[in-house]
């Protein structure tokens, strides 16, 4: 298996990554626990059940309620998959819901991935319009504005230098580094 994007939960006793394997297959989202000082294998997260659609770059936010992932599943049930989208779950009691399409309407014309919130819930994320090439994908962000986000804001060029594969932020969750 390849293996990648480890993300822990707050406690730091619960992992997630996303692997594929060295052959056939898709990348998945996978799980570990770690029980009596020992980690346990690898297992599907619930919300990844699907070998048919890549999903990758898991990411929890700080209060660890709420899991991002990217996807090419279909938006809809029995439809076909329109690329790589952003979603993600939420926590309830414990356990993991069902994946949500997230900002739909905002994330239209963008691609984006890796999303990693904030605090705050501002995200932060690589994105370039569908259109473009891979040296214009760079970093960007949405704020947070009472649970709306109405836009899309490129970092400036002390983050996006010059090159490629501008990507994959790191923010710390009270925003005071990238």
């Amino acid at each position: 298996y390849n293996a990648a994007s480890i993300t822990f939960n707050t406690d730091m006793n619960e992992l997630f990554f996303h692997r594929k394997p060295l052959k056939d297959g898709s990348d998945n989202i996978y799980t570990m626990k770690l029980l009596d000082g020992k980690w346990t294998e690898p297992k599907l997260s619930s919300f990844s059940t699907s070998i048919e659609y890549l999903e990758l770059h898991p990411r929890l936010n700080p209060s660890g309620v709420r899991f991002y992932f990217g996807s090419r599943r279909p938006r809809q049930e029995g439809k076909e998959s329109t690329g790589l989208r952003q979603w993600y779950v939420e926590k309830n009691n414990g356990v993991w819901g069902e994946p949500r399409l997230l900002l739909p309407t905002l994330f239209e014309s963008e691609w984006i991935m890796c999303v990693y919130p904030s605090t705050s819930g501002n995200l932060y994320f690589t994105s370039k319009a569908k259109e473009d090439k891979m040296e214009d994908e760079a970093n960007h962000y949405a704020i947070n504005r009472n649970g709306k986000y109405d836009s899309i804001i490129r970092m400036d060029d002390m983050v996006n230098n010059s090159g490629i594969w501008k990507a994959h932020p790191y923010i710390a969750p009270d925003e005071s580094y990238i």
